[in-house]
């Protein structure tokens, strides 16, 4: 997908607005970024790029990613794999005793799904 479209899917599944994205860009020229969103710039410069990433909160390894530009083989950029670093990236952040119950958490919901996918949910265990 070509950039300025990965830049609108980020924006999409972050919830950020163009008024938002370019007030979190501060001085940049807004004329540039409407460029690019509007496809009449395939040839950004990398200070744009990661200023917006930045702005977005993404990595510029995802971004260029989802642009397919970038990473062939390599992390996700789908939006939601996106979302699921992000949230992990918090949870590694938290506190140790905050962290470890995060983890058991997430490693309960994921063996949940784990058994529903298997269709054993519920198999083998005690009320």
């Amino acid at each position: 997908m070509p950039i300025d479209q990965a830049i609108r899917t980020v924006m999409q599944a972050r919830g950020v607005k163009m008024p938002e994205l370019l007030g979190r860009l501060g001085r940049r020229d807004r004329s540039t970024i409407y460029r690019l969103l509007n496809g009449d710039t395939q040839d950004t410069k990398v200070s744009t790029l990661l200023d917006l990433c930045a702005a977005l909160g993404v990595s510029p390894n995802d971004l260029l990613g989802l642009a397919g530009l970038w990473g062939e083989g390599g992390r996700s950029g789908d939006p939601l794999d996106m979302r699921l670093r992000k949230v992990f990236a918090a949870v590694q952040g938290l506190p140790a005793p905050y962290k470890v119950v995060a983890v058991t958490q997430i490693e309960r919901l994921a063996g949940t799904w784990q058994e529903v996918a298997e269709g054993t949910l519920g198999q083998g265990t005690e009320p």
